[in-house]
């Protein structure tokens, strides 16, 4: 209005609102230099800076100035020259009269705080399923993970423009982030993080990433990314330009990383840790730069943005913002509820801010899941009547009854499912986090982990749970056939390797007791997921000792230690085994896309002889952090973990402007 009444003109034109939204968003501050004096046209780019921190944040301190320059026009002038400029400045000197008076008037109505602009709601059609959005910096274009015929790719799409773009080359991808000036964007694709020019270019490959966690480009040309949540399950710096991938956090064997997000001016990171061994809780973590170590900044809490010294984040379906200083890396007050129903994706939310305040996102409640019999055709006959957080299915050894972890905001509880009876029962009321259930052969006992220790309870709900191995010894844990041994995996922080153990078990009245545990293998890197052969003489388990998780099986004395033999039976890749008692195929799944594999083998002697993998079935389970399927002891059923997928696809991407005006007006007033 200000730049309008000085010059006869709109400072930012278009043919339609959408139009001139872009264009005041995206192009330079227009300039009265040549028409006004210096000290006019310093106040004119002030009130038009891009970044509302750097416009006048009173409109007293506006008015004080508007007047020094009506009040002064021969000082104010004294860098004008030219007849024209002379002739046009008693006109521009009575303009800023007028707008330092209606100051005045607005000055004495106005509030004590600088007035904000209002929250303005836009849905985006993108006419496909649409995920994983982000959007620029300067807020002018978004980017996503388009689902359609052909496909999953990346589409783009300009904000005053209605027309969405497919990114040629990008098949297969995920979790894209844009460049600090918006002309590239970074993405994961077939195993790598790669980079590629929006406006033409091929993509060019910069690290491998088996297992992405989700990245971001400094404003330094740094990338920050975690490519590989399975395997290093840390965050990285990869220079944008090419180079070798050079850690940034510490690793920790019991907890993924990922959602990494840089601060403003290099003051750190956060990141989104999430802790399987904890009942596969979500925390914020931040890291200074170069310092490998991270604190715990909040917990049930991932994918937080920085904004205008706020943190957004999300928890349970919602975004929330709470005060934060960037620069001793803490929160400084209390968190608030902004937005409901934000969709997520294995874990992590679908949602991107830019730097201008405008958040986009993917509207939907938490994922529900449910659990299904699959047959090798892939036909499903549901399990459980409604979707739910549900995870780590495990047959009992009869088949008859299904173990299955089930979480619910900050609960994390154990089912028993009678199929005959399609009826379920909690575990136990025991109120601790409950994960990673586990039958004792003879159907008697559930074990699982909790936060503080291993615990064993009856089947049938009676009685209570039994703490019997500790905080330091928790593990995924499988009984051979006859019940008298216990494989189990732990992590060595010292020497960076995994080990797998057996330890004899006794079972009495009084519970189930652990002998002391032999190593049986020991190798760099993580080893998890054990489980015996029907006959005890091998154990298989999953490791990532060659830099890519595969399935290992290993050979056993008698007396239950390694004999020295060991096959890889994976291809390409190997997550979660399963050896039912009916002998003869270990299963596994892929650890990307949930498709299931079957290996068939045959023994002689100690020799161990696995035939190629090949797909079960054509229906893939969820992708999650956890074991998503299980099969029965006589091999033929099939359970499994699937996204709930009952309603129609998302195909709009949900926009709202201001967004960071909205944060400090609820903040301010402390709404909830």
């Amino acid at each position: 209005v200000f730049y309008e009444m000085l010059t006869g003109k709109r400072a930012f034109e278009g043919s339609s609102a959408a139009s001139v939204i872009a264009a005041i968003m995206e192009r330079p501050a227009p300039s009265v230099a040549q028409i006004a004096p210096a000290a006019l046209d310093r106040v004119l780019r002030i009130c038009l800076a891009k970044d509302p921190e750097e416009r006048w944040q009173s409109v007293r301190d506006l008015k004080r100035e508007l007047e020094w320059i009506a009040s002064s026009p021969g000082e104010a002038a004294a860098t004008m020259s030219g007849g024209t400029r002379r002739q046009r400045l008693p006109w521009i000197v009575a303009g800023v009269a007028v707008a330092a008076a209606g100051l005045a008037i607005v000055s004495s109505l106005a509030p004590k705080t600088a007035v904000n602009r209002p929250m303005i709601q836009v849905d985006l059609d993108t006419g496909q399923e649409a995920q994983q959005p982000a959007i620029s910096r300067d807020g002018t274009r978004v980017v996503f993970v388009a689902h359609d015929v052909k496909g999953q790719h990346l589409a783009t799409r300009r904000l005053d423009q209605t027309r969405t773009t497919a990114l040629a080359e990008t098949e297969g991808a995920m979790r894209p982030f844009f460049s600090p000036d918006g002309r590239s964007v970074g993405f994961f694709a077939g195993g790598k993080l790669k980079t590629m020019p929006l406006e033409g270019g091929a993509p060019v490959v910069l690290a491998d990433a088996e297992y992405p966690g989700g990245g971001m480009w400094g404003d330094d040309g740094t990338i920050a990314a975690v490519l590989g949540q399975w395997t290093t399950g840390i965050v990285y710096r990869i220079p944008s330009l090419g180079g070798s991938p050079q850690p940034w956090t510490a690793r920790d064997p019991n907890v993924q990383q990922a959602a990494p997000h840089l601060l403003p001016a290099g003051q750190g990171l956060v990141f989104t840790s999430r802790g399987w061994n904890a009942g596969y809780r979500y925390t914020l973590r931040v890291a200074l730069p170069g310092k490998p170590d991270s604190t715990e900044l909040l917990q049930e809490a991932s994918g937080a943005r920085h904004l205008d010294g706020h943190l957004v984040f999300y928890r349970q379906g919602k975004l929330f913002a709470a005060p934060f200083d960037a620069q001793h890396l803490k929160l400084t007050g209390e968190a608030i509820p902004m937005v409901e129903e934000v969709a997520e994706s294995e874990g992590l939310p679908q949602f991107d801010l830019s730097s201008s305040g405008t958040l986009a996102y993917r509207r939907g409640r938490e994922t529900g899941r449910v659990v299904v019999r699959i047959n090798p055709s892939g036909k499903v006959d549901r399990i459980t009547p409604n979707p739910g957080g549900f995870i780590t299915p495990r047959f009992s050894p009869d088949g008859k009854r299904l173990a299955v972890v089930e979480i619910s905001g900050v609960q994390r509880r154990i089912l028993i499912y009678d199929l005959a009876r399609g009826v379920a029962n909690r575990l136990t009321l025991d109120d601790r986090a409950q994960i990673v259930p586990a039958w004792t052969p003879d159907g008697q006992y559930v074990v699982y982990q909790s936060v503080e220790t291993m615990l064993a309870v009856r089947a049938d709900g009676a009685g209570q749970p039994e703490p019997f191995l500790t905080k330091d010894e928790r593990t995924t844990l499988s009984f051979s056939a006859d019940g008298r041994r216990a494989v189990g995996s732990r992590q060595n922080a010292q020497t960076n390797r995994g080990e797998i153990w057996i330890a004899p078990v006794e079972s009495t009245a009084a519970g189930l007791h652990f002998g002391k545990p032999v190593t049986v293998a020991s190798s760099p890197g993580l080893q998890d997921e054990p489980v015996f052969s029907p006959d005890g003489r091998f154990i298989a388990y999953m490791s990532n000792e060659s830099g890519t998780y595969q399935i290992y099986v290993v050979s056993l004395t008698p007396d239950g230690r390694a004999a020295g033999g060991k096959w890889q039976i994976s291809n390409p890749t190997g997550y979660n085994p399963v050896w039912p008692a009916a002998g003869g195929q270990v299963f596994y799944d892929d650890g990307v896309s949930g498709q299931i594999h079957v290996v068939s083998y045959t023994v002689k002697g100690d020799s161990f002889a696995a035939a190629p993998p090949r797909p079960w079935s054509p229906r893939p389970v969820s992708h999650y952090i956890a074991k998503m399927y299980d099969v029965a002891d006589d091999g033929k059923q099939m359970v499994g973990i699937l996204d709930d997928d009952s309603g129609p696809p998302e195909t709009h991407l949900r926009l709202i402007l201001n967004f960071g005006d909205e944060i400090r007006r609820r903040l301010a007033g402390g709404a909830r």
